[in-house]
């Protein structure tokens, strides 16, 4: 796509939804030893977006983890 073309898609040019899960986290986060509190934990989130022949596709989806501690599971549908 060259700089004078433009290009823009409709949420409804797509004839089926893109719907994925995000399960769990595998390995272990690495731990900031420059932190005194154990209260600052890293706020951990999935970003996901769809690509068409190399050009982002609308805005990313987000979803955040809400949990304390491991095992950090989101079990979570995002739909695109």
């Amino acid at each position: 796509m060259g700089a004078s073309e433009f290009r823009f898609f409709l949420s409804c040019d797509l004839s089926s939804p893109v719907i994925f899960r995000t399960e769990k986290l595998d390995g272990i986060l690495p731990v900031d030893k420059s932190t005194d509190s154990e209260d600052k934990r890293p706020e951990l989130y999935v970003e996901c977006a769809l690509y068409i022949d190399g050009a982002p596709f609308g805005l990313p989806m987000r979803t955040r983890l809400n949990t304390t501690g491991p095992p950090y599971c989101w079990n979570k549908l995002i739909t695109v």
